[in-house]
């Protein structure tokens, strides 16, 4: 993965993006952080894009739109490396399934179905998103 951005950073510089370029060095370097913090690489891309997404969301929140839609322009390239993210039909089966092989059955037991999701599929899955599947499916 690494490897890739670095090429990505290299045809970028290439082509004189100066955009992407800037965007994929500091893609590259929150990538070597968690590294020296023994993480993976695709721990330190998901780390950049949800820096990204809490700063498209605090934008938004106070009206500056124009800085929003730079940050968006951000994300879409840190994107490419992210992992393909799973539908929402393909979450409910998930969670469905979960439910039904961990015999799940109240809302207490939603912490243990959230848990063997996540650490199985946390990068291609929305949290909260699987969390409200699990409300709908057990609170009622």
């Amino acid at each position: 993965m690494k490897e890739q951005i670095q090429q990505a950073t290299k045809a970028a510089m290439k082509s004189g993006d100066k955009t992407r370029v800037g965007v994929l060095r500091m893609l590259l370097s929150d990538i070597q952080y968690a590294e020296l913090a023994g993480q993976e690489a695709l721990d330190g891309i998901l780390a950049y894009a949800k820096k990204l997404e809490k700063s498209i969301d605090e934008f938004q929140r106070v009206g500056r739109h124009e800085e929003a839609e730079r940050i968006k322009a951000e994300h879409k390239i840190v994107s490419e490396f992210l992992p393909q993210k799973m539908t929402d039909a393909e979450m409910e089966a998930l969670v469905d399934q979960t439910i039904a092989s961990e015999n799940l059955t109240t809302m207490k037991d939603a912490g243990r179905g959230m848990k063997k999701i996540m650490s199985a599929h946390g990068a291609t899955v929305d949290g909260r998103k699987i969390q409200e599947l699990f409300k709908k499916k057990l609170s009622g």
